[in-house]
């Protein structure tokens, strides 16, 4: 995980505390994670976007359904 931006692993932990036990992030929108993380601590859209990217070509996560529902899968 040393390849990943902080943005990245800031987006991951807070889709880690959304999932919760079952490690399923179903419905995990940018709106939604702005809703969960402080103002000050929010990254761009853009930014949020490309973490999740970098976090699908990691294998950190999966896509739960196909398309660009926003449901994954946490491999952690």
């Amino acid at each position: 995980m040393s390849h990943l931006t902080a943005s990245d692993k800031h987006v991951l932990l807070v889709m880690t505390e959304f999932a919760g036990k079952n490690h399923v992030a179903g419905g995990f929108t940018y709106a939604k994670y702005c809703d969960l993380v402080e103002q000050d601590e929010v990254v761009s859209r853009a930014q949020f976007f490309k973490s999740l990217d970098r976090l699908l070509s990691a294998n950190i996560i999966m896509r739960k359904s196909p398309g660009r529902k926003a449901n994954y899968l946490l491999r952690v």
